[in-house]
């Protein structure tokens, strides 16, 4: 066959044609799928990242709010927002994005008595690589609800308890700010050996070692306590002597440092005896500014600072403002 009618033949056939066609419009496809998954992905990352920006903005705002009430919320809220990357990009909040309200489960109320901070960040642009063929744009949205009250539970408690009838007896005499929070005659009325100590570990029906009990005094209690549970108060003993070098240590520290810790705040009736069964009403903030004496004449002393003391925790809602209040993110 000659040269000529071998290129009209090939000009002429059309098998395979099919096939590259197919594979040309299946390259397509897959380049599109992968564009898409790539921007489902980028969107589910930046609504994630939105979503932790909105967390910490109406957290953020909600200290504010408990610390000094509502007149610098906004700003607050969002300085924590603008520290915080979503798509690469930092997030600024608009006018409106932050809401200061009262939280009634499950509804935030964009009105009076204030006790929470709602930040909502809708249709928020990101950038996406598939959607602009099309004419579209991704956008995100989130929100977050942070609610401040009373604290129903808390971490890290020194095991010292204070009466809830003396607790707040102390708050109200402005002349008298320091308590011995232990010493032998400070328990007297339920019976011999309680003496401030509390057992924190009779919370979770645990015992405790006596290197336990003494950890607690140096690193707090491990466990969250709430409002509710029941302990029985200590004897103390071996953990009241200055003699642990350990101990002795941390109260020199924490006096020098003039460091804020938390106690729980005890009922005022139970039964007597060494190891009475009280139950826990709520927790104080105690700055600790002596402590002297030996075993059985061990004593510490206290002051209660003022103000109010924000913390992260369950709230007990409808509960006693001792003076600590949690923040916590419900929605």
């Amino acid at each position: 066959m000659r040269f000529k009618d071998i290129h009209k033949s090939f000009l002429r056939d059309d098998q395979g044609s099919v096939a590259i066609i197919t594979a040309v419009v299946l390259a397509f496809v897959l380049l599109g799928t992968a564009a898409l998954a790539i921007d489902i992905g980028r969107q589910t990352s930046a609504k994630n990242e939105l979503q932790n920006a909105v967390d910490a903005a109406a957290f953020s705002g909600a200290i504010e709010l408990a610390k000094n009430g509502n007149s610098n919320v906004a700003t607050k809220a969002n300085e924590t927002a603008q520290k915080n990357m979503v798509d690469n990009n930092s997030i600024t909040l608009s006018s409106g994005d932050v809401k200061i309200g009262s939280w009634n489960e499950p509804n935030f109320e964009n009105l009076p008595p204030y006790n929470a901070v709602n930040v909502t960040v809708n249709n928020h642009s990101i950038g996406s690589f598939f959607a602009p063929l099309f004419g579209m744009s991704q956008r995100v949205s989130a929100s977050a609800t942070a609610v401040v009250g009373p604290a129903g539970g808390m971490e890290k408690l020194i095991p010292i308890g204070i009466q809830e009838e003396v607790y707040l007896k102390l708050l109200d005499d402005p002349l008298d700010p320091e308590y011995r929070l232990v010493t032998k005659d400070n328990f007297g009325e339920i019976g011999p050996g309680n003496w401030g100590w509390v057992d924190l570990a009779e919370a979770y029906d645990e015992s405790a070692s006596t290197i336990e009990r003494t950890d607690w005094i140096i690193n707090g209690y491990p466990k969250m306590i709430f409002v509710g549970d029941e302990i029985t108060t200590d004897t103390g003993a071996n953990l009241t002597t200055p003699a642990r070098t350990e101990v002795h240590n941390k109260l020199t520290e924490y006096i020098d440092n003039e460091t804020v810790l938390y106690i729980p705040i005890i009922c005022n009736t139970w039964s007597s005896g060494s190891s009475a069964t009280v139950t826990i009403m709520g927790f104080a903030p105690i700055v600790i500014t002596a402590y002297g004496g030996q075993a059985a004449n061990f004593w510490i002393e206290a002051e209660f600072p003022e103000g109010s003391h924000v913390g992260a925790g369950p709230i007990d809602f409808g509960g006693t403002d001792f003076g600590i209040l949690n923040i916590a993110l419900v929605e």
